[in-house]
C-alpha cells in the first residue's frame, strides 16, 4: 500500500471519528420542559424576549407571559386575548408587542399596558392592526410589517403613522403582506413579502 493511499485512508478515518464524536456529543444535551398550568393557547409560544432585568417575556397564542427564572405568570392586560407574534424593547425601555389586533405597549416606568389600533375595522386579517414584525429606527420611530396593511412607520412620541405600499402586482391582485423587515447599515429597509420575494425600501425617498 503506497503512502498516498495510506494518507487518504487515515484522513477519512479521522473525518469519520470526528463526525461520530460530534453526533455523540449532541446526546449529552439535556432538554427541560417548563411546566405551567395554563390553556393550550398560552402554551403555544410564538416569541421570546429577555429584558435588561433578566425577565423573560413570552408571546403566546393568548397574551403575554412572564418567566422570572422560577415560575411563569400571566399578568391581566389588554393583550390577554391576543396572539403575540414579536416582542421588542426600544431605547427608552418601552416594550412593544406585535399582535393580531394592533401594536401593544408596556410602559415600564408607569406600569401600564395598552393597545394602539391603526384601523377602525375589527377584521382579524388584512389590515394595519395585524402586526407581524417590529424594528426600531435610529430616529426612534418604529417600522412595522403588517399582514395585508402594508409597511407602517409609527412615531411613539407624536402618534403619527405613515403607510407605504409597493406597486408590484403579484398574480391578479396587489398583496401588501410584509412578513419581516430588516434595517440595513445604510438605513434602507429590506422587506420579506408573502408573494413578491424581497423588496428594498428607501427610507429617505420614502419609496420602494
Amino acid at each position: 500500500m503506497n503512502s498516498l493511499l495510506k494518507l487518504l485512508i487515515f484522513t477519512g478515518l479521522l473525518g469519520f471519528l470526528s463526525a461520530q464524536a460530534q453526533i455523540n456529543s449532541f446526546k449529552n444535551y439535556k432538554v427541560e420542559k417548563l411546566e405551567y398550568e395554563e390553556t393550550v393557547l398560552r402554551k403555544s409560544v410564538q416569541s421570546l424576549f429577555q429584558d435588561k432585568f433578566g425577565q423573560l417575556w413570552m408571546g403566546t397564542g393568548m397574551g403575554v407571559g412572564l418567566y422570572n427564572g422560577y415560575e411563569v405568570n400571566f399578568p391581566d392586560t389588554p393583550l390577554n386575548s391576543q396572539l403575540i407574534l414579536e416582542i421588542k424593547e426600544d431605547k427608552k425601555g418601552r416594550i412593544w408587542f406585535a399582535t393580531t389586533f394592533g401594536l401593544g405597549l408596556y410602559d415600564q416606568k408607569k406600569d401600564i399596558y395598552k393597545v394602539i389600533k391603526f384601523d377602525s375595522v375589527e377584521y382579524v386579517t388584512l389590515n394595519r392592526n395585524f402586526i407581524l414584525r417590529i424594528k426600531e429606527a435610529a430616529d426612534g420611530t418604529l417600522w412595522l410589517a403588517s399582514l395585508g396593511g402594508g409597511l407602517l412607520n409609527y412615531n411613539p412620541e407624536t402618534g403619527a403613522l405613515k403607510t407605504y405600499k409597493d406597486n408590484i402586482i403579484a398574480g391578479a391582485n396587489h398583496d401588501y403582506t410584509y412578513l419581516c423587515v430588516e434595517i440595513l447599515k445604510d438605513g434602507k429597509l429590506m422587506i420579506g413579502t408573502k408573494k413578491k420575494g424581497m423588496l428594498l425600501f428607501d427610507t429617505l425617498k420614502e419609496k420602494f
